[in-house]
């Protein structure tokens, strides 16, 4: 539901230049917080066209070339273009039939603390923490997994593929396939209760955990209830229609949160009983979680409110563009245009840095992007000319601790995600491992991989002949 606006970030630029940026005027019902930060445009012509985006440099490997036999000039591996040294390739383990009849997958260790593993299908959601990793599967089982080894803990057969899962202290809520959710013990993965909708206004749209409660939204996308239900036997709390939408955060996780006559209404996840509440204006909207504040879009900016008070606490313009929770509490904002401006703010607005990125051409409406890190690190990607720019940044003072822009060189190769070890890069000869200090590879897999989770890493490969004849097994991939 998250609607990421493309809009600029002048008004630092101008700060920066001496020259006094205008200002939001105050919202009437609700005045700013102690800090403010004022967004604003620069007026840019258009910019040429990117052209062929399958322009520049092949991938060897990537039309059957085994990258464990490469020519001698292989360059895509590091920046000073060093070839491939020695067989990296992981090929794991096809699950194997047990007298039972059901899979029993057997994980493989990469090189560091990381694994991977073969499942029965295509994974399509997965989450973890330092304990468990769990993931669901395209044919219905959702698998539990020992964060550190990835050795099978527990499987559990729902029948329908998952689209969300949630971790909870004790439990394992999943929202799957037909509007359904389910709870699992999270020891054991035992089904505690499950959510079958009879009528199509029963349909669970998605789900939250709160304390000793789980949040389902329920009904039509213009006709929701919020729904808390106790963890252990699904038994009804309290139930609310909704106005006009849901508060969920970055990951879809539903908040105690939401529309109700105009209002934006805090809830007590236990009671039910408001908190707060917040008038909202005709054409005002909550869009997201974003850590600690709700961020509302109206015509003419975002307020950003405290989720626990509903105290606005500071006010940007409309031409915000990209947003992030800090990892130590507040914001990371970022914008997309002739000067690209990042700054990173306390949860008042307050600046904490800000720096920039140079514009490498090409469009200019799109397409800067902010990533967390398992580290606490930022990663900021921009892709808008034929040079990217990838960069990874402390966040506490915004310097660049990584270069990876390098990566990139390589057509339709892309940076994934980072870990404190290494870029995963992934592109058409498969997926890499590639160490953040020296530039040379850890580990390689032969299919491409999507990301499931940024924090823990989680990858899913992708399905397609790897060039060699072979056909890969659907599998887990949790990078070192």
């Amino acid at each position: 539901m998250v609607v990421l606006a493309v809009l600029l970030l002048t008004g630092l630029l101008l700060a920066a230049l001496g020259t006094e940026a205008p200002r939001l005027d105050a919202w009437r019902d609700a005045p700013p917080g102690e800090g403010e930060v004022d967004l604003t445009a620069t007026p840019a012509g258009r910019d040429a066209a990117r052209g062929d985006a399958g322009a520049g440099p092949r991938e060897p490997g990537s039309t059957g070339l085994s990258l464990t036999d490469p020519p001698a000039d292989a360059p895509w591996l590091t920046e000073d273009g060093e070839p491939w040294q020695g067989d990296l390739t992981l090929d794991p383990d096809r699950p194997a039939e047990d007298p039972s009849g059901t899979t029993a997958p057997a994980p493989m260790a990469l090189d560091g603390t990381g694994w991977r593993i073969a499942l029965s299908s295509d994974i399509v959601a997965a989450t973890g923490d330092d304990d468990v990793v769990v993931a669901g599967t395209r044919d219905g089982i959702v698998h539990a997994l020992d964060a550190r080894t990835g050795a099978p803990r527990w499987v559990s057969e729902l029948g329908t593929a998952s689209s969300q899962l949630l971790l909870h202290d004790e439990v394992v809520v999943v929202r799957h396939a037909g509007g359904q959710a389910s709870v699992l013990d999270r020891d054991d993965g035992t089904r505690l209760w499950r959510r079958a909708p009879g009528l199509e206004e029963d349909r669970v749209l998605a789900v939250g955990t709160n304390e000793d409660v789980v949040l389902l939204v329920l009904g039509l996308p213009d006709r929701p209830r919020l729904l808390a239900a106790e963890v252990h036997d699904g038994s009804r709390r309290w139930e609310q229609l909704l106005a006009d939408g849901w508060v969920a955060d970055r990951d879809g996780a539903v908040t105690a949160i939401g529309a109700v006559d105009d209002e934006l209404t805090g809830f007590d996840p236990a009671s039910g009983a408001p908190r707060w509440v917040l008038a909202l204006g005709p054409d005002e909207q909550a869009v997201e979680l974003v850590g600690e504040v709700v961020l509302v879009r109206g015509s003419n900016g975002f307020r950003w409110v405290d989720a626990t008070s509903g105290e606005v606490r500071f006010l940007s313009n409309r031409l915000l563009g990209t947003w992030l929770a800090h990892p130590s509490d507040g914001l990371v904002l970022a914008s997309a245009g002739g000067t690209s401006l990042l700054l990173s703010t306390t949860a008042n607005g307050d600046e904490r840095w800000r720096t920039s990125l140079p514009r490498p051409g090409g469009r200019r409406s799109c397409c800067i992007g902010l990533a967390p890190t398992t580290t606490g690190e930022v990663l900021v990607t921009d892709r808008r000319g034929p040079e990217p720019i990838v960069r990874v940044l402390e966040q506490h003072g915004g310097e660049v601790v990584a270069e990876l822009s390098a990566l990139e060189a390589i057509a339709d190769r892309r940076v994934l995600t980072v870990t404190s070890s290494s870029a995963v890069v992934v592109g058409p000869a498969g997926t890499l491992g590639i160490d953040r200090d020296d530039r040379t590879p850890r580990w390689r897999v032969p299919e491409r991989t999507r990301l499931l989770s940024s924090d823990p890493v989680l990858l899913a490969t992708e399905r397609g002949g790897d060039g060699l004849g072979r056909t890969p097994t659907a599998s887990l991939l949790a990078p070192p």
